[in-house]
Parts: structure tokens; C-alpha cells; sequence
């Protein structure tokens, strides 16, 4: 599998707010509407893309016809391949599968592709919708679909869906995914990226195998997201194996090759292009939104208990606003959880009224403990600007070179910390993707002179706990 990343849209940086990403979106770019529906039918009728023109320019550029904007780019004056456009891709985009921001965006899709030039000669099949039955119920229309445009020598199909055949299901004909939607999952990306992964071999008269798929093409239209979600997965998996996300992303982009047009230009991409790229998308509000992010933090019953058998601890805690809701409501949260999951056992999973009023209560005394603690890791960033030691662990960092600062800033001596971190009070794992991401975004306005000396660019990164080898 190889993918193709193109950024179709960067005069549009002031598009959406979404989420912690400002800018393009592809459920904006392809957002439609319902008009009608059809009587007696399930299926929706006369939905429209609220900008066809955008839409009609897309299409455009998929048979490599570009607008004003995308020449202007175009400085290397050699074009890149195109989907529908490049010899290179011609057999595999022959049958296809588009991915949609919603069901009306599907139908407004196949009325545009049916009513066009080029793509009207393929079979379209819409998966989506309650007329489009469920789970593998949808695949039968697509492979008719198939076999008609196989038997009639049509241009080939292509499929248009919203979530329906994108798990469990195996087309093996289709040899190309268009990404027209933007996803917040690296799990439900790569589980639809990976639909068209499937193998596709025929055996010939003389008992020969013919490969009739040695390639599948991923089609990305929304780098930023794209190769954040890429980078959030190489950061899973660097913490799993203790590796650095760029050794990570390395070994991955090894099995997915990744191409990228931007700038004019369209070239492989190597690991540390997809974080510089992934984290382009990523402004300092978000990476300050990350320092209060529930994920830093672990307040279960294992970590409060820990906190709670450590009396002078909880004496210090309990002097300092900021960890005062630890100290009111551990105890209180411990009990009240070992109560209802025996509850929940001895009743059938169930729980009455007034057991739930008392798990909503927990809930609430756990989540203020959440964001106490939140409060704190706030201030931690604080400590990344002001070390020139970026190749130590920040914690490290934190418990040796100034104590005295630390205290000013956080109310917490550097034993206390030492000894909340060493519970688990705090996710290093999450804590090293945060920093890691920090620093990614720090590298792009500071210059070492200690790097631009090394010609490998190798060298140190202090994460949270542990040093990782870039």
C-alpha cells in the first residue's frame, strides 16, 4: 500500500474550528444537504453539496486538471500523478471506494459523478443509507456493480460510503481509497485505509498465478489531519516499544509508503516529514489545550490508594489548594468504587436509584480530583522553556536542577512530586507524547548549534521519564 497526500485547499487556513485543528476540512469541503426524500423509499433524494463548485473543481483535479490555485503551485513545472489522471494508477483506481463525510454527501456524490464527463462511464454504487441494508448486506450491489461494469467493459466502479463495508467485509477488487472525510481516529482511519489491503490473484489456464493487485493506493486529501493521526499512532507505539515516534513512524511508513504534494512538489516523505508536516497542523493553543488533558493523569483506585497509604504525603497535599479535592475525595472515591462493582456483581450488572445517585456523586469527586491534577500539569510546560536541556527527561529536569523554582511555581516540594509520579499518579506514556509533540513544535523556530553540527541529525530527546535515541 502506498499513499498519496494532496493539499487541495491551503488559501483555505481560515475554513473551520474544529476541534484543536484550525483550517481545511474535508466534511466542510464535502458537506451536503437533503432536499427531499423519496416517497415510498427509504433512500434520500435530490441532496446537494452545499459549494458544487468546489466539489466540480475536485473532481477536476482528480483527472489532473487543476485550478488557478493549484498551478500557481506547480513550480517544479513536471505535474505529480493524479488519481484518475496517471498511468500509474490506472488499474487500481478502476474500482474503487470513496470515503464520505455522511449519507447525504453519498447520494450528492453520485449525482455529480453520474452527470459528469469522465466519471459517468463507471458503475456507482451508494453503501450508504437504510436502503443499502446492514453490515454485508451491502456487498452484494457492489459487486453486481462489478461485474457489470467487467462484462460491459465500462471504466470500472466506484463506491461511495459513509462507515458501511469498512469493517469486516473484503472487496478484493478495489484497489484505491479516497479519503474524503476527516476522521479523529487513527484506529478508524487505518481500519478504512486497510480495507482495500486485501489480496486479488487469479489463476491462469496453464495453473499460473497472476497478481491482479501488486499495489493498493491510499488517496489522502487532508494531510494535516492525515499525518497527525499517523503521528499520534507512531506515539503509541513508541511508548509500547520504547522507541522514539520517529523510529517508530520509520518502521511503518517501511509497509506505507507515503508521497506528499505540498509546495509545489510531490515526494516521498520520510519519518521525520511526516511529524514536521503532522505538527504544522497543530498550533500552541492546542499543545497548551494537551497539558490539561485528562490523559496525563490516572486516578483510579490503585493510584489513590497508593497516595493514601503514604500519611506525610497526604498531611503536605492537604496544605496546598491545588491537591486539597485529592485528599477530601480519595477516600471516599476508593470506598464508594469497591462498593458498586460488588454491587454490580451480585445484581446482574444493575444497579438501583439510589446506587446510581451515588456512582454520578463518585463520578463527580473523581473528576475533580482529574482536574486538580490537571491544573498542576499545566505548569509543566513552563519547565520546557526554561531548560536548555532538552536532551534530559523532564522529569529529571524537574527533580534535580532547580527545586526552589519548582516549588514557586507548582506549591509541591520535588519529593512529594517524585513520590505522586513514582504511585502513577501521572500517565508517562502520555506524558511522553505531549513532550514529544512540544518539542517537535519547539525544533521549528529554535536552531542548535550542537544539531546543525551533526550532519545525521542524531542525537538525545528527553521525554518524560527516559531518553529516547532520534
Amino acid at each position: 500500500m502506498e499513499m498519496y497526500a494532496y493539499e487541495i485547499a491551503p488559501e483555505a487556513s481560515g475554513w473551520a474550528e474544529e476541534g484543536e485543528f484550525s483550517g481545511f476540512s474535508l466534511n466542510d469541503y464535502f458537506k451536503a444537504t437533503r432536499v427531499s426524500a423519496g416517497r415510498g423509499t427509504p433512500e434520500p433524494r435530490d441532496c446537494v453539496f452545499e459549494d458544487p463548485e468546489l466539489v466540480s473543481e475536485f473532481l477536476e483535479m482528480l483527472r489532473g486538471k487543476l485550478s488557478e490555485q493549484m498551478k500557481v503551485q506547480i513550480v517544479s513545472g513536471q505535474k505529480p500523478p493524479f488519481p484518475y489522471q496517471s498511468p500509474v494508477f490506472t488499474q487500481q483506481v478502476k474500482h474503487s471506494i470513496w470515503y464520505m463525510p455522511d449519507v447525504a454527501s453519498c447520494f450528492a456524490m453520485r449525482d455529480m459523478l453520474d452527470s459528469h464527463p469522465y466519471f459517468s462511464g463507471f458503475e456507482i454504487v451508494v453503501a450508504a443509507g437504510s436502503g443499502a441494508g446492514q453490515g454485508a448486506e451491502a456487498k452484494p450491489p457492489v459487486e453486481a456493480a462489478i461485474a457489470i461494469s467487467e462484462k460491459a467493459h465500462t471504466s470500472g466502479s466506484i463506491t461511495l460510503s459513509c462507515g458501511k463495508l469498512m469493517t469486516g467485509v473484503t472487496v478484493r477488487e478495489w484497489g484505491a481509497i479516497l479519503m474524503l472525510r476527516s476522521l479523529k481516529s487513527p484506529e478508524s482511519y487505518f481500519q478504512a485505509a486497510f480495507r482495500v489491503q486485501s489480496p486479488y490473484a487469479i489463476r491462469d489456464p496453464e495453473g499460473g498465478i497472476e497478481v491482479r493487485k501488486p499495489t493498493c493506493y491510499l488517496f489522502e486529501f487532508d494531510p494535516n489531519r492525515a499525518l497527525s493521526l499517523l503521528s499520534e499512532y507512531g506515539l503509541r507505539l513508541a511508548a509500547q516499544q520504547d522507541e522514539t515516534p520517529e523510529q517508530a513512524i520509520g518502521k511503518l511508513i517501511n509497509y506505507l509508503p507515503i508521497f506528499g504534494f505540498k509546495g509545489g512538489t510531490m515526494s516521498e516523505l520520510k519519518a521525520s516529514d511526516v511529524l514536521d508536516w503532522a505538527t504544522a497542523g497543530v498550533g500552541a493553543t492546542a499543545l497548551a489545550k494537551q497539558w490539561n488533558s485528562p490523559v496525563l493523569v490516572e486516578v483510579n483506585e490503585r493510584t489513590l490508594s497508593a497516595v493514601l497509604d503514604h500519611p506525610d504525603l497526604l498531611e503536605t497535599l492537604a496544605q496546598i489548594e491545588d491537591f486539597r479535592a485529592l485528599v477530601d475525595n480519595a477516600e471516599h472515591v476508593i470506598t464508594s468504587t469497591k462498593m458498586l462493582k460488588k454491587a454490580k456483581r451480585e445484581q446482574g450488572g444493575q444497579l438501583d436509584p439510589e446506587q446510581k445517585r451515588e456512582q454520578s456523586e463518585t463520578a463527580i469527586k473523581r473528576r475533580e480530583i482529574r482536574e486538580k491534577l490537571q491544573k498542576f500539569l499545566a505548569r509543566v510546560p513552563v519547565f520546557m522553556y526554561g531548560t536548555d536541556f532538552r536532551e534530559e527527561a523532564l522529569k529529571d529536569v524537574i527533580e534535580s536542577l532547580d527545586p526552589a523554582l519548582f516549588e514557586r511555581v507548582t506549591g509541591l516540594t520535588v519529593e512529594d512530586f517524585k513520590l505522586l509520579s513514582d504511585l502513577g499518579l501521572f500517565n508517562a506514556r502520555n506524558m511522553d507524547a505531549a513532550i514529544w509533540q512540544f518539542r517537535q513544535f519547539e525544533r521549528a523556530s529554535l536552531r542548535y548549534a550542537e544539531a546543525e553540527a551533526r550532519d545525521d541529525g542524531a542525537g538525545d530527546v528527553g521525554l518524560w521519564e527516559r531518553r529516547a535515541r532520534t
